[in-house]
């Protein structure tokens, strides 16, 4: 107790078909098969191959003045590991963001051992000290998402996984995510937030990957073009790493060009209103750009310049994802006497053009849950419901 000469440990410890369980997230690693290196005061792995799931994993890194935890508290204590993979399938991390669970119950033994200090201060360092992750991953996929070349930095400190960057091709395209998640040991929820860059993303490739953003008004078999969008979110894990049911609040900024619109439903309603002579089955659009507001289930469309092959139109309004589109669509009579080109859509003019004399229409689901487009000569779309 009294010693003040520091520990030390000179060595190393081959492993073969090692089990790891991190009991608070009953999160299992196996198939371990490795060297760990002891050098002084740290830990060093040099090669160690392990799994998550159907994850392989190949470890290298470093936990400097480790073995301190022997005699004293973990203030200089850091941890720096970088993890490759060839494949990473990101369910088989989940478990890490949600809640933990309740701690494993220790017998009287373990409590007057003699290294009982050290455990605890073990745990506390996995629980609550710095650790910093780097990711490399030839590809990666969540659910029915896929994407290619990952890299990312993440860092684990007291109660926080800060997500430093993220970067992931997809086909010609490339996504950018930063976030921050706070553990909230008191709660049943996790806050938080991040920020996402795509760049010329395949839509049809996104919107099936993310399952059509949990909709079936727009599907991925209805589109074509590539989007760029900067998206912020805030909102909330529940403790299955799920999102939160209303948590979600921000805004995505985009971009969409070399958009198509194929045997898409609502056309074929406009059809039957305006328009009956045009072809509606597959329209091509100039870029389209607005801005989306995100609160809980409901995305708010600020006014937005349809060009298409087929037609002019201004949008607005909001789709909720359990009531469906309530939109405001404002169709030109131009319109009526204009011939257009099939193949290439007129130049944008902006979401904020004059659009002139115009048919005012509401698109929005009926009593049978089936979209209805009606005339809005009034603009009962844009009024604000009580």
């Amino acid at each position: 107790e009294n010693d003040t000469a520091g520990t030390v440990v000179n060595g190393w410890l081959d492993i073969d078909s090692a089990a790891v369980t991190y009991l608070p997230y009953q999160w299992e690693l196996t198939g371990g098969k490795g060297r760990l290196l002891f050098k002084d005061q740290d830990m060093l792995v040099d090669q160690l191959d392990i799994r998550a799931g159907k994850t392989n994993i190949h470890v290298k890194g470093a936990a400097r003045n480790l073995v301190a935890l022997l005699d004293r508290n973990a203030e200089n204590v850091s941890m720096d590991w970088s993890l490759k993979m060839t494949h990473m399938d990101l369910e088989d991390f989940s478990a890490l963001a949600g809640n933990a669970g309740p701690r494993a119950a220790r017998g009287g033994a373990s409590n007057k051992s003699l290294f009982s200090a050290t455990f605890a201060r073990v745990d506390n360092l996995l629980k609550e000290g710095a650790v910093h992750v780097g990711i490399e991953a030839s590809d990666i996929s969540y659910k029915k998402f896929s994407g290619a070349h990952a890299k990312g930095d993440l860092l684990f400190d007291n109660h926080a996984i800060t997500l430093n960057r993220l970067m992931i091709e997809q086909g010609a395209g490339s996504m950018q995510l930063k976030a921050t998640l706070l553990r909230n040991p008191a709660g049943t929820t996790n806050p938080l937030t991040l920020e996402s860059h795509l760049s010329a993303v395949d839509l049809p490739r996104l919107f099936a990957g993310f399952n059509n953003f949990g909709q079936d008004a727009l599907t991925a078999k209805n589109l074509k073009g590539m989007l760029t969008a900067d998206i912020r979110l805030s909102g909330a894990l529940n403790g299955k790493a799920r999102v939160a049911s209303n948590s979600l609040k921000g805004t995505i900024d985009f971009s969409l060009r070399q958009g198509e619109l194929i045997d898409f439903a609502p056309m074929e309603k406009i059809h039957e209103k305006v328009l009956k002579k045009r072809d509606l089955s597959q329209i091509r659009f100039a870029e389209l750009k607005n801005q989306l507001d995100v609160d809980s289930t409901t995305i708010t469309f600020h006014r937005m310049e349809i060009q298409s092959t087929a037609f002019t139109l201004f949008a607005e309004g909001t789709y909720d994802l359990k009531t469906g589109p309530d939109m405001s669509l404002q169709v030109p009579l131009s319109n009526l006497t204009k011939d257009r080109n099939p193949d290439i859509p007129p130049d944008s003019k902006g979401n904020d053009s004059k659009a002139g004399m115009s048919l005012r229409l509401r698109a929005r689901n009926g009593e049978d849950g089936k979209l209805k487009i009606s005339w809005d000569p009034f603009k009962k779309a844009l009024k604000k419901k009580g």
